[in-house]
Order: C-alpha cells, then structure tokens, then sequence
C-alpha cells in the first residue's frame, strides 16, 4: 500500500502544480494586479525623488506614474511596501507594465519553486516527497496563491527568505550560521515585522547567527536607509496613516475636479479589473476588537505584542536542551505571527502562502504520528472548503495551523508510530 501511494501522491502533485502554473499565467493575463501596479508606480516615484506613498496623480504627470486605483480623496496612496522592496524593483521600472505584469508573475513562480526545492533539501526524514506534496497541493495549489497571483503580490518573497535562512542555516558551509543570521538582518528592510526574528537566536546563545543578523542590519542601514532617508521618514508616516484608516480616523484630501483616466494606460486596458475571490483567513486582531466595540490603538497593539513575546520567550528559554534548528526557526515564525497578527495593519486572504515555510519543518516533527498528519491534512483542507464549508472555516485552519507550529516548537519530537511508514 505504502508503495502504492508513493507512486500516486508525486505525479498528483506535479499535475496540480503545472495546473496552478497555467492558472497563474491566465490570471495574470486577465487582470492588471492592483497591488504590483501601486507598487510600480511607487517605485518610479522614489526613482524620480517623488513621495511614493503620498503622490497624487495629475494629468501632465504621464502614464507611467498613474495607478487608476488610487482614490484621489485618500491621503496615502496605499503602498505598504518597504523603500527597500521599491530598490528591489527598480530594474522593472523602464520595462512597459505588461511585460512587467509578466515578468513578476515568473518571479514569483521561481521563488516558491525555490522555496519548495530548498526546503526539501534541508528536510531531516525518510519522506521529504510526503512534505513536498502537503505543503504544495494545500497552499500552492490554491485559490490563495491565485489570489497572491492575481493581485501582483509580493508575500512570496517573506517566504522565500525565511527558506533562505534556514537551507544556509542548515548547510555546511563554514560560515552558514552567520549568512544566515546576515540574511535575517536583511529581511527587516524588505518586511519590519521580521525584526523580532533574531529573539530565538539570543535566547539560545547562537551568536554567530547574532553576529550575522547584526552585519546584516548594518549592511541594510548603508543600503537601504541611509540614501533614502526621506523615502523611510514617509513610509512610517504612512504606516501611521494606515493604522489611522484601521481604527476609522483616516484622513481624506478635499478635490474640486474628478480626474478622468484614459482608457488604455501604458499599454494596458486592464489596469482597474480585479477578480474577486471567496477567500476569508484569519484577520488581524484589532478587526476583532473592533467588531466586539472596543478601542485598540498603535499603543495597545505593541503592548500586547510585547507581553505575548514575553510570554513565549519564558517557555523558549527553557527548551535549551532540546535546542535544534527547527525550534529556532518555528519561534522565529511564531514570533513573525504574533506581530502580523496583533500589530495594527489589515491582514488579508492572500497571507496564508506564508504557511509554505512552517509546514515543512511542521511535517519533519510529526512525520511518524499518522494521527497528528491526519489532522493537520484535515485543517489544510478547510482552505479548500472541504469536506464542506462552514462559517469561519479558514480562521479554524489557521488556528489549528498556528496550533501545531507552537506544539513543535515547544515539544520534544514525535516519535510514536502509529502505522504510517514513511
């Protein structure tokens, strides 16, 4: 029977992938991805020592700094993105936005094949092929990695260098741990929730992988921040704003003249269409509080973070001797979440491709428990409303997701066998 499965599972996965590819490219082709065209445009602004997060756009101004979706009334324009993704762009900016809208589109196929490829080979078990087909057919071969596809997002690339982290932090190289660190150093200027990662390594004495993260950081400050001191001033203005939006204090901008948009923008006639997907997923708490009619300002949400983080960091501690690169990475992510999850931002269907980078190492603890890869399947299956859709059924999945990722992290590792050979 084993080798009956092993036989089906694999081809099943390459089919269902080269289908999400297909997909990928047909939604690209369909839409003009909201996301990926406000960032373009916010790239070439800071190219050109425009604001990127405030412009507004005007008729002489040219179509290459047009995003149809901006509303005009809205102070900030609704990039989120870092200075530092807008510098990763900046070879796309001369390209016209259909090739762009294309050429992102590869990129983050090639991301999370790298993603999967790096992952399996640092995994630790007899059944990498089993990880390989769970993480893909549940979370890449889904309606949200269309979404992640349709909109042109960019959550891929978090996904991405966790893995990047952890297949350095694994390898032998003589200074692996350090890269590795030196990469997580990096990954604060691409995305700032990451700045919490590096706790883990403290807490377990792993100071080459702080000496790492510590050049990776100075590294970021001479790259990233330093030339564009007034681009990161904004963006955290903008941070502020959109926190301001979160609690229903934004702040609106009067116009006496609506502006009219040409039909066709730089090549383009599907700028403003957007598909709209079934998705819900586990939102970020201030939503929550929100619906239940209590106030959760900037300043609750760090307080409440911080004592969370406290928390664990207590329980973290006394894993040192059972310390291992799986629980160093799984409290990284744990510590990632808590941020995503109780900072004040939205949080939105497509953030649940991040999942890609904990289950692997999730299935490398549990891969001899039938019982716990039974229900960890069943909870990756809620994704897909099956067996049958239910009213919060994705928050369930992801609870139960965030579930397994703390019992690894805080557990010795599954040994028990109950029948499933791997």
């Amino acid at each position: 029977m084993n080798k009956k499965v092993r036989r089906i599972i694999p081809p099943l996965t390459i089919f269902f992938c080269l289908l999400t590819v297909i997909e990928s490219y047909f939604y690209s082709s369909l839409s003009g991805g909201t996301d990926l065209r406000n960032r373009i445009v916010g790239s070439r602004l800071m190219a050109s020592g425009r604001s990127p997060y405030f412009y507004k756009w005007h008729s002489g101004d040219g179509q290459s700094l047009l995003d149809p979706n901006d509303n005009p009334t809205r102070l900030a324009n609704g990039n989120t993105v870092t200075p530092a993704v807008f510098i990763l762009t900046y070879p796309l900016n001369q390209l016209n936005y259909p090739v762009i809208r294309f050429a992102w589109t590869t990129l983050q196929l090639l991301l999370i094949l790298g993603t999967v490829w790096m992952m399996q080979k640092s995994y630790e078990g007899k059944a990498p092929w089993l990880a390989t087909a769970v993480v893909t057919l549940s979370l890449f071969a889904s309606d949200y990695w269309v979404m992640n596809i349709e909109r042109g997002q960019i959550q891929v690339l978090y996904v991405f260098l966790f893995a990047v982290m952890y297949y350095v932090y694994k390898s032998k190289w003589r200074y692996g741990e350090f890269t590795s660190g030196l990469v997580g150093g990096l990954f604060i200027f691409f995305r700032p929730f990451a700045g919490i990662i590096f706790l883990g390594f403290l807490l377990h004495r792993r100071f080459n992988w702080i000496k790492g993260w510590i050049t990776g950081l100075l590294m970021g400050l001479a790259i990233f921040l330093l030339p564009n001191i007034t681009a990161w001033k904004e963006y955290y203005k903008a941070m502020e704003e959109y926190g301001n939006e979160c609690i229903g204090q934004g702040h609106r901008i009067p116009i006496s003249l609506s502006v009219i948009y040409p039909p066709v923008i730089e090549g383009a006639s599907n700028l403003r269409q957007s598909v709209s997907f079934r998705l819900t997923n586990l939102p970020a708490v201030y939503g929550v509080v929100k619906r239940l009619g209590f106030t959760y300002t900037s300043m609750d949400s760090f307080i409440i973070s911080g004592i969370l983080i406290v928390i664990l960091s207590y329980f973290f501690v006394k894993q040192k001797k059972q310390s291992s690169s799986v629980h160093l990475f799984l409290f990284a992510f744990i510590t990632y979440m808590v941020a995503e999850l109780f900072m004040l931002g939205w949080r939105s269907p497509y953030a649940v491709i991040s999942w890609v980078f904990p289950l692997f190492l999730v299935m490398q603890r549990i891969q001899q428990n039938t019982v716990l890869i039974v229900v960890l399947c069943t909870a990756l299956s809620f994704l897909h409303n099956y067996p049958f859709g239910f009213r919060f059924q994705a928050d369930c999945a992801e609870l139960i997701l965030l579930s397994f990722v703390c019992y690894s992290c805080f557990s010795s590792p599954v040994t028990t066998d109950l029948g499933f050979k791997t």
